[in-house]
């Protein structure tokens, strides 16, 4: 019997040195720092993440506070500022047969929340649901597109897949912005800014190729449509895009006579400017007028 006692006794202890090794572990892990190498892997961009605070808490969940995330795109560099950062396992996710992780977020004046399935047993799945977020704050959105944007943006995104891989994601879902401004790179009646009322698209994603429908776009300078597809690539940078708006002129750009004859020498008379966007993230042109 004692000598049963002593076999518990070790294993016990073993058991109880391990949990407290992986304990200490991940109290001591730099997040911050994974994060950063975490993004630089997937977007194929140089990233740094730095917070100000980290703090660890059971059941392995991490908050960290003032983030600092800096972006080395080709475009130009991003530097933005998340208030908070709060991350850890979904354990309901393993009885899905996926290794689940939720993450919430503030930033940008707003909120934002995901949760990520990696596969091991199950399907892998990613949700996502941000709401009443400043576009001027995001200095990522500005130096993609290269146009300052700003207004009020809501998203949401289901995708069934492993997003490792995304060339092989179904799912759905929708981008909304209203009451906002879009940088001119054109003299649009001297505007240095166009000003837009609301701004919507409908996301379908079938086979890792992205259907955009029901894009539409209104303002007193300019409103219109836009559709068209974004073929992922396991590569993100190298997702291909093909979209293409149909822009008319409002009575702000119908008052001046240059835009006017601008808008003329774009389109037929009285239809709608062709804006079409090709190339890839990573390199992505905007050509004005019929193909």
């Amino acid at each position: 019997m004692n000598r049963l006692k002593n076999i518990f006794f070790w294993i016990g202890l073993g058991i109880y040195g391990l949990l407290l090794f992986l304990l200490l572990t991940f109290y001591r892990l730099p997040v911050d720092k994974m994060l950063g190498k975490a993004l630089t892997l997937y977007t194929e961009t140089q990233t740094r993440v730095s917070a100000e605070t980290v703090s660890f808490s059971l059941p392995l969940s991490y908050a960290l506070e003032k983030i600092l995330c800096e972006v080395h795109w080709p475009q130009g560099v991003s530097k933005d500022r998340i208030d908070s950062l709060v991350f850890g396992p979904e354990w309901s996710g393993l009885l899905s047969g996926s290794l689940s992780l939720k993450t919430e977020a503030v930033f940008a004046r707003g909120r934002m929340e995901a949760r990520i399935g990696l596969p091991f047993l199950g399907q892998g799945y990613f949700y996502a649901k941000s709401s009443a977020i400043r576009l001027e704050d995001l200095s990522f959105v500005g130096v993609v597109l290269n146009h300052r944007v700003s207004g009020n943006g809501e998203a949401e995104l289901r995708l069934l897949g492993d997003v490792r891989f995304p060339s092989r994601l179904n799912g759905s879902g929708f981008l909304r912005a209203t009451d906002g401004t879009v940088e001119s790179k054109l003299p649009l009646a001297g505007l240095r800014n166009i000003p837009f009322q609301s701004f919507s698209a409908t996301l379908v994603i079938q086979k890792g190729v992205v259907y955009l429908s029901d894009g539409e776009f209104a303002g007193p300078a300019v409103s219109g449509s836009f559709s068209g597809e974004v073929k992922l690539d396991d590569s993100m940078s190298r997702s291909l895009l093909n979209i293409t708006a149909q822009v008319r002129p409002g009575p702000m750009l119908n008052e001046n006579e240059m835009a006017r004859q601008l808008v003329a020498s774009l389109a037929a008379e009285g239809g709608p400017v062709p804006v079409h966007l090709r190339g890839t993230f990573r390199n992505p042109s905007i050509r004005w007028g019929k193909d």
